[in-house]
């Protein structure tokens, strides 16, 4: 089954920012996850393999593969059919 994706509001957009935020902790004045000091960053997952424009479609936290430690936020993008 493919799962289904639809542009996201700039409300959705903010909310999901925020949420994760929240879920998260907050982070040192350099940008660091307290705690673990992992730098954070922001990542684009295009869901479609093209080269034209996009929505974005969702928003989730990014974690280590080994400790699990937040390390950032991953936008997913999908080609627009506007």
């Amino acid at each position: 089954m493919t799962e289904e994706y639809k542009p996201l509001t700039y409300k959705e957009f903010c909310d999901s920012i925020k949420t994760i935020q929240e879920e998260v902790g907050r982070l040192d004045e350099d940008g660091r996850q307290s705690g673990t000091r992992h730098y954070t960053y922001v990542e684009t997952w295009c869901v479609d393999d093209t080269q034209d424009d996009f929505d974005i479609v969702g928003v989730e936290p990014v974690t280590n593969p080994g400790c699990g430690c937040w390390t950032g936020v991953r936008i997913l993008l999908k080609k627009s059919t506007r």
